[in-house]
């Protein structure tokens, strides 16, 4: 048997070919993420130059801001400017906060000079977080009282809207381990963290200030927590806007979403004493968002940085990012609705026929290439989602970039809801890879090109509400290839055409 020692120069090539070959790897991707990113700023800055954005109108003394935010430090980021607008010309502003951002244990650790830290630790930090706020809130201009804490589990709001939305099947916080929410200082102490106990708190938190305007952060944030705020917020002022005992105020009310998480945005923060413009990533225009821009001045944006300043907890971690945010403008965009029609019975076949839907708006616009594997991965890059409806079947359409992969895994999350605003505790999702449908709900499918066409039988969706009173619909999409990530579309709550 050949010894160790004979073997060693075979093992030493080995290992360096190995080491060579993850070393180009690095560099390969390495120089393809610089290339792709400093393309994206390049575009970025053309589409601000070429088509600069229309104005945010400005704020009047009748306007009444709420601001939802799904960490803190998200209402400073994104809307400091705005507030102090706002308040500047005599108007009223409420913050209203989803979370404490208590799951953060890099920041947790930091914070106690200690690497095994509990749930008490983690509930002591989200306390720090919210006077962080408060005194971030009071600098710009709000009352004091006037930021509200929702308590609800940092990481877990996406759980809440797809998995956990009653009661009975409450969420557990994988810091704190609580499921309802362990702060004093909190909108409804002790609220259970289920879909529905957000649902009501929002509409409460709504009802009692009845604002003209609402931000929250844009439904197809990369952040799971950012997303799921923005659909929160959305439905519970749609729902507001169906009670003839709130419609009054609430139809007239005005929602924009602002960015915080998205690819590689902001962008990188400006030179001292500077003052960059912002602007929304360039994939994102044109889409199914109309984005405005607020012009700050400089006084704004220098007590914007010093409000970031007043979050020590977050730029002891991440400055950089935070500093990003303070710029001479802030961006809002104003999501355009979507229904779904109802067809006639037959319009639509699984065959491929883009014809058959000709005269059925998309539903969802993805932006395309708007990250690195993204572009690299066309087969999974989500371009277009289309939805129509016979009295049997809910029809999907989805488009991609380039034709559809066969490791692409598409996997498909809806939640009902009628016209009492109930859903199951859990949402339908099933995920399709080539002609392979888990679970197997009687869903039918078909590929060709770059369309994926899904069938879902309408009972799936209508029999867990008790009755067939389908008002409102949540659609989602996300695309992975050998179990990594590629596109998704976010939450978007879509109208059911009659």
């Amino acid at each position: 048997m050949p010894s160790f020692w004979k073997l060693r120069p075979l093992a030493l090539f080995t290992l360096r070919t190995l080491i060579f070959g993850a070393a180009l790897s690095c560099v390969y991707l390495g120089t393809a993420g610089a290339t792709y990113y400093a393309q994206q700023r390049s575009l970025d800055r053309a589409a601000r130059l070429i088509s600069p954005l229309p104005l945010l109108p400005r704020p009047v003394p009748a306007t009444r801001l709420m601001v939802f935010a799904p960490h803190c430090d998200d209402e400073t980021l994104g809307n400091a400017g705005l507030i102090q607008s706002v308040r500047e010309a005599g108007g009223t502003v409420r913050t209203v906060i989803f979370t404490n951002g208590d799951g953060f244990p890099a920041a947790v650790e930091r914070e106690t000079r200690r690497l095994r830290v509990t749930a008490a630790d983690y509930v002591h930090f989200g306390e720090l977080r919210q006077q962080e706020s408060r005194n971030a809130m009071e600098s710009l201009g709000v009352e004091k009282g006037g930021t509200l804490f929702l308590g609800y589990p940092d990481g877990g709001l996406l759980a809440l809207w797809n998995s956990h939305w009653t009661p009975e099947t409450p969420f557990a916080s994988v810091f704190t381990g609580a499921t309802a929410s362990p702060y004093a200082q909190c909108f409804r102490p002790g609220t259970v963290y289920c879909g529905k106990s957000v649902v009501e708190d929002v509409k409460n938190a709504l009802r009692q200030f009845r604002p003209t305007m609402i931000t929250v952060t844009h439904p197809t944030e990369d952040h799971a927590d950012h997303a799921a705020s923005g659909a929160f917020v959305t439905l519970a002022l749609r729902e507001l806007q169906d009670d003839p005992a709130s419609a009054a105020w609430a139809s007239r009310c005005e929602l924009r979403y602002y960015l915080v998480h998205r690819g590689d945005w902001p962008p990188a923060p400006s030179a001292k004493g500077k003052f960059n413009p912002l602007s929304p990533p360039s994939t994102m225009r044109g889409q199914d968002t109309d984005w405005h821009s607020l012009s700050l001045t400089t006084k704004q944006s220098e007590r914007k940085a010093n409000a970031i300043a007043l979050y020590p907890s977050q730029t002891a971690i991440m400055e950089r990012f935070l500093s990003a945010f303070v710029t001479s403008n802030e961006i809002f965009g104003k999501m355009r609705p979507a229904t779904i029609p109802m067809v006639d019975s037959d319009a639509i076949h699984l065959d491929g026929r883009a014809d058959e839907w000709d005269e059925i708006p998309p539903v969802i616009l993805d932006p395309i290439n708007d990250n690195l594997f993204r572009s690299m991965q066309g087969g999974a890059d989500l371009r277009t989602v289309y939805a129509c409806r016979d009295k049997k079947n809910l029809y999907l359409r989805v488009d991609t970039r380039t034709d559809v992969s066969s490791r692409c895994r598409f996997y498909f999350v809806l939640r009902p809801f009628d016209r009492e605003g109930n859903s199951p505790g859990s949402a339908l999702g099933f995920t399709v890879e080539g002609k392979s449908v888990t679970p197997n709900l009687n869903v039918k499918t078909r590929t060709g090109g770059h369309t994926l066409e899904v069938a879902i039988p309408l009972s799936r969706l209508t029999d867990p509400l008790g009755n067939t009173n389908l008002t409102r619909l949540s659609l989602s999409v996300d695309t992975s290839v050998a179990g990594v990530g590629i596109d998704r579309t976010g939450i978007r709550l879509l109208e059911i055409g009659q």
